[in-house]
């Protein structure tokens, strides 16, 4: 479903808190989420970040859509100007409103590098996730 639909906030929320529920067995926490979901190389344990994995999986599929023929996703985003790589910054304020995840897409998508032919779709998938992850932790601390 997260490919097709962005995950509503309060399902991200109760999925975090399950799983730092199980991580600390119910005792407070002790370490903040978002040192538990740095790399590993990082001192963290790379657990996931379930909004942007959230995230991830429809802006891939955003991106997998965009340049096939006759296709609803390819036709939105040539209206928009997002059917190439999106100029850095972009005009997020030429997107619809009411559709949050168009104006990620313009936002996230200049700082992902083009598939190269050897990654696998998994891969290019992890790409974005990092890069999503990266930009939430970089904000988030400023």
């Amino acid at each position: 479903m997260a490919q097709v639909l962005s995950a509503p906030r309060l399902c991200v929320q109760q999925i975090t808190a399950a799983i730092t529920y199980f991580i600390w067995r119910g005792a407070t926490f002790r370490v903040p989420i978002s040192t538990l979901q740095s790399r590993q190389t990082d001192c963290g344990w790379s657990l996931l970040d379930i909004a942007a994995t959230c995230r991830a999986l429809l802006l891939s599929r955003m991106y997998v859509q965009g340049p096939r023929p006759d296709n609803v996703m390819a036709a939105w985003l040539h209206s928009w100007g997002l059917n190439e790589r999106p100029p850095d910054p972009p005009n997020a304020t030429a997107y619809p409103i009411g559709m949050e995840h168009v104006p990620a897409y313009a936002l996230v998508m200049p700082y992902v590098p083009p598939p190269r032919l050897d990654y696998t779709p998994k891969l290019w998938r992890k790409r974005v996730y990092w890069v999503l992850h990266n930009m939430a932790a970089t904000a988030s601390s400023a």
